[in-house]
């Protein structure tokens, strides 16, 4: 199946913007095929994120279906 990943808060020039994953795939899973492409850095900041489906919040054991938009939120703090 493929999914479209949207990224807010991280650099994306080395990140995918689709990815093909097997089929009942998480959101855990999409991170580590992401992982394997890109520096340990990003993959902390990946991990800590805030994630949405379909433009409705999920976590990380959320399951992944054909042409998902998975958009991956890094929430800067400041103040």
């Amino acid at each position: 199946m493929v999914i479209k990943i949207k990224y807010f808060g991280v650099e994306t020039t080395s990140l995918p913007l689709t990815i093909e994953l097997p089929e009942n795939s998480t959101i855990e899973i999409l991170l580590d095929y992401i992982s394997e492409i890109i520096n340990d850095s990003i993959d902390s900041l990946l991990r800590s994120a805030v994630f949405l489906v379909n433009k409705s919040r999920a976590d990380k054991e959320t399951v992944l279906h054909d042409k998902d938009e998975v958009h991956i939120l890094y929430i800067l703090g400041g103040g």
